[in-house]
């Protein structure tokens, strides 16, 4: 018994990067009060546009998914997984508070769903389900913290040149920060924050004087714009 409380608790410490900025949730600041307060933001939006602009990208055919029930599936368990999320306040609820035991009861539903697809499946594909519901098994991956290796077989399937367009950088730094803080090492895109209170810490991370530019090989925010949306996101410093 002890364990599962200690993973769960893991778990929870985990929930601060849940949905990351410009993710953001109603109760959250709108873009305009994010670029006052993080003026880096507004130039890196820029400079990503100008290069956008540059860049000719031929657009990716929409063909119907082979598996839309499955589809489906994995969008409603996606819906389950944030309505639980989105109703939470990390800095007044703890693990053992209602709202927080009913998403670990939803977690664990979804883990062994997701186990089962991935087993059967593999990663699904943008032709299985979509690219929404690609998304949405990203989704519930990055949130099966309570199994590291089964969140590390995902990042080994999708490590792979042909899957990259179908996921983005920032899904991927992600999960495999979060893999490797599983693992006891530490974290290489910065993307994991412990919150206690009005504090935030960066995790342990690795060669923090090259981070920007591991960071910027995924389309990541510098770390300057990004620790400064999580302090807005979740009113911390």
């Amino acid at each position: 018994m002890r364990a599962v409380v200690e993973v769960r608790v893991m778990v929870w410490l985990l929930v601060v990067v849940a949905v990351m900025p410009l993710r953001l949730t109603a109760a959250a600041p709108d873009d305009a009060t994010l670029f006052r307060h993080c003026p880096g933001l507004a130039a890196w939006v820029a400079a990503k546009r100008k290069i956008e602009e540059k860049t000719v990208i031929p657009p990716t055919p929409e063909i119907a998914p082979s598996a839309p029930q499955l589809r489906q599936d994995l969008l409603n368990m996606a819906r389950q997984d944030q309505d639980a999320r989105n109703s939470l306040d990390i800095r007044h609820q703890g693990p053992d508070d209602p709202a927080v035991q009913k998403m670990f009861r939803i977690d664990a539903a979804n883990l062994r769903r997701i186990k089962i697809i991935v087993s059967k499946y593999g990663f699904p594909t943008r032709a299985l389900v979509g690219g929404d519901g690609v998304a949405a098994a990203w989704l519930l991956a990055q949130h099966a913290d309570a199994d590291p290796e089964f969140q590390s077989s995902v990042l080994e399937q999708i490590d792979v040149p042909s899957r990259r367009n179908e996921i983005g950088g920032d899904l991927i730094a992600l999960l495999t920060d979060r893999v490797l803080l599983a693992a006891g090492k530490p974290q290489r895109y910065g993307t994991q924050f412990s919150i206690n209170g009005d504090a935030q810490e960066l995790r342990p991370t690795e060669d923090l004087d090259h981070l920007d530019e591991r960071r910027a090989k995924l389309g990541l925010y510098p770390m300057s714009v990004y620790e400064c949306l999580v302090r807005e996101q979740y009113h911390t410093h």
